[in-house]
């Protein structure tokens, strides 16, 4: 046997004879032996030597064998151990294979076992490496799982392990917070894949990419990248980058990157080159992009078209190519000014198309930088100005002939500044004015005090941008009056604010003067048809004594309602006329009938119900400029189609009817006739409200029940001493004293 290097041992015995002889056995084969006596001294020099076996008898002094095992191993972990004694006791042995003993020796009378020792002393100690090199083993891969650990739980993206049999065995914390899930939600498989793709055919899809990785046609310890959507726990969906790779004893590792932003970002940027690329290419200016040189890298197709060459031809050449000679130092001086500060705007240069002709555009250029602040490109942009440029000359060419034709137009004409100083003045104005020289004058004080207020008051507007039409008295210096029709408009400069203002002032005086006459004329004519008209209605409501007055009561009913309604005053007119004449075709009526203070019966009822008819033949002939006539006709139309005579519904029914009709039944009920005594005006207004909506429109009825409640002031007729109807006697503001034949009415002449 080779002679071992440094091999100490240790041999705890009591006999000394018994302990020399094995020290001086083991010497022989190279071991060095040191001996102790007792439990004591053994563990002392135990714990003040280093020995790499450790022989201990089990009958000691002090303490036995196993004592001693189990003290030194308290301390910490004993090197290889052979438990040495004369009894072959197997309780003893057990107990010390438990506590640590490599190996069970028991002495014999013969000494034979003193043989064997130097093969129980490399067998325990080949034992102890093999533990040791397991529990190094172990250390490393506990060291390395938590290394994995540590760098899973820390890392920017989801991981996990799956088992042979396809369940879970991790997931770091990256992957339940893209996903939500944790490894009680989905333990294998099966769970995740119908969880992460609800969408059976997609499930498929991913079921079969990853059987594929599975069957290792991708290599063990090769990353395979695939690209799916997965749903989250939350019902997000999100796109995630797999890489699986296969490890050697069947497990897989997987790491999820969440590239949804990223996805999204680089599709937007996708979409903002795409929209970058549609307006370069699309936008009616020349665009250019160039190099900080000045060469030019693209070209859209505006420019292109105006300038006759293919993208080819001018990418890679500078942009002196299409410039004429004598623009070229000015934008050689444009390009270094460009380069210190990345910004050109409107300079006006000339270009040339590959046929020759030349385009004046104002050239504005930007420049785009890296982190670093370099001009890394440049983007320019030309506005064709060549037409605006003839335009001026053209507007040039104008100028003094629009000088003639405002100088002889038949208006007057002004330019004001922004204090009012006329600036500008045609031969019209002045005429007006009265003054050869208004230049220089504030217009103003061509006015008096009333109308510098008119004047000012526009003039306001002017300052706000606003045109304004207004009318304004001038009494000139001749002490003529001038009513002046004016058209004022607001003068902006090229950056939108107000500098003055025009104004075109049209004489209307003889106008006025005729439009004066004519309405007086209107107005007798009013008064003389409203007379006739009232004249009229008292001859018809005299062949009734009871109603005597009723047709004026409608009439000043109904004129409140329309008023309270919101009608025009001419309306309004047309409502009272129609009121007064309503009743018109009574006179086709039989008087014996009219007169009868009984109740009719239905055939007299049948002869009264022909009175809108007749009213309506009577009437028909005359050009009234309200719908007096139809109003006639319908006013006993009802809403529910129950009227006569044409038992018309709704909307069929014209408004001036469907007041009349309310106005009616309400003067009616509020005075005395032969078959009744009057009723209550609250009797009336429960009448109307009982109707409104199915009889009678809801809109006239709440307008005649404010009226009644005195919010509205009217006069009623006074044909009868028994009317429950209030005496109203209030008359509006706008009344005026009445002929005779319009006193009734409240709100003065229409």
């Amino acid at each position: 046997m080779a002679r071992p290097e440094s091999i100490r041992i240790l041999y705890i015995e009591d006999d000394p004879g018994l302990a020399r002889l094995v020290q001086k056995r083991l010497g022989r084969v190279g071991y060095e032996v040191d001996t102790a006596s007792d439990g004591e001294e053994g563990i002392a020099k135990y714990r003040g030597g280093s020995y790499d076996v450790l022989f201990v008898d089990q009958s000691l002094p002090i303490h036995d064998g196993l004592e001693i095992i189990r003290i030194l191993g308290a301390r910490g972990q004993l090197p290889p151990l052979i438990m040495i004694t004369g009894t072959g006791d197997e309780r003893v042995a057990v107990e010390a294979m438990k506590l640590g003993a490599g190996d069970y020796i028991v002495k014999d009378v013969g000494g034979g076992y003193l043989d064997l020792l130097p093969a129980v002393i490399e067998k325990v100690r080949d034992q102890r490496r093999a533990f040791e090199e397991k529990q190094q083993a172990e250390e490393e891969l506990r060291e390395s799982e938590e290394r994995f650990r540590i760098l899973a739980d820390n890392a920017p993206f989801g991981i996990s392990v799956m088992a042979p049999d396809r369940t879970f065995e991790y997931f770091n914390p990256r992957f339940t917070e893209i996903f939500g899930y944790t490894i009680k939600d989905i333990p294998d498989k099966d769970r995740w894949f119908a969880k992460a793709y609800p969408d059976e055919k997609y499930r498929r899809k991913v079921s079969s990419f990853w059987k594929n990785d599975l069957a290792k046609k991708v290599k063990i310890g090769k990353k395979n990248p695939r690209v799916f959507t997965v749903r989250c726990k939350n019902g997000q969906d999100k796109i995630i980058d797999f890489r699986t790779t296969n490890l050697k004893n069947g497990r897989q590792y997987l790491v999820y990157d969440d590239i949804t932003n990223r996805t999204k970002a680089e599709e937007a940027l996708r979409q903002s080159e795409e929209r970058f690329r549609q307006f370069f290419e699309n936008e009616p200016e020349y665009y250019y992009l160039t190099s900080p040189e000045g060469i030019i890298l693209d070209i859209n197709n505006a420019a292109l078209k105006t300038l006759g060459y293919t993208k080819e031809e001018l990418v890679g050449k500078g942009l002196h190519t299409v410039c004429v000679p004598e623009s070229l130092p000015k934008v050689e001086q444009l390009i270094v000014q460009w380069k210190k500060t990345g910004s050109i705007k409107d300079q006006e240069i000339c270009i040339v198309g590959k046929d020759g002709m030349r385009h004046t555009v104002l050239l504005s250029a930007g420049a785009v930088r890296d982190k670093t602040g370099k001009i890394v490109y440049g983007v320019a942009v030309q506005r064709d100005i060549t037409e605006h440029k003839w335009m001026e000359q053209a507007l040039q060419k104008t100028e003094e002939q629009l000088r003639i034709i405002v100088d002889g137009a038949s208006d007057g004409f002004i330019y004001l500044d922004k204090e009012g100083i006329i600036l500008l003045a045609n031969e019209r104005i002045k005429e007006i004015l009265a003054d050869p020289n208004p230049e220089g004058k504030l217009l103003n004080t061509f006015f008096d005090e009333e109308n510098q207020k008119v004047l000012a008051r526009n003039l306001t507007e002017r300052q706000k941008g606003k045109g304004t039409i207004y009318e304004i008295v001038l009494t000139d210096a001749k002490g003529h009056k001038h009513n002046l029709l004016v058209s004022g408009t607001p003068y902006r400069d090229k950056q939108g604010v107000v500098q003055g203002a025009f104004g075109i002032y049209h004489d209307v005086t003889q106008e006025r003067e005729s439009a004066k006459i004519i309405s007086e004329h209107k107005e007798a004519l009013k008064n003389s048809f409203l007379g006739t008209t009232e004249a009229l209605a008292k001859v018809i409501e005299d062949r009734d004594p009871y109603t005597s007055g009723h047709s004026v009561g409608v009439a000043g009913l109904a004129e409140a309602i329309a008023h309270t309604m919101g009608f025009s005053e001419d309306d309004i007119t047309g409502i009272y006329i129609a009121g007064i004449l309503h009743d018109i075709g009574k006179m086709a009526v039989p008087v014996e009938i009219l007169v009868k203070p009984g109740r009719l019966t239905d055939m007299e009822m049948s002869l009264i119900q022909i009175h809108p008819q007749a009213g309506y033949e009577i009437l028909k002939g005359i050009d009234f400029p309200w719908p007096v006539t139809q109003a006639t006709l319908q006013h006993h139309e009802r809403m529910d189609g129950s009227g006569y005579p044409h038992g018309l519904k709704g909307d069929e029914i014209i408004l001036e009817a469907r007041i009349l009709a309310v106005a009616d039944v309400v003067d009616a009920m509020t005075h005395h006739r032969p078959y009744r005594p009057a009723f209550s005006i609250k009797d009336a207004m429960d009448a109307i409200k009982k109707g409104r909506g199915r009889i009678y429109d809801p809109q006239v009825v709440d307008a005649c029940l404010e009226v009644l409640a005195g919010e509205q002031s009217f006069i009623i007729s006074e044909y009868s001493m028994s009317s429950t109807l209030p005496q109203l006697r209030r008359v509006s503001k706008k009344s005026s004293t009445l002929p005779t034949t319009t006193k009734m009415r409240s709100f003065g002449r229409r």
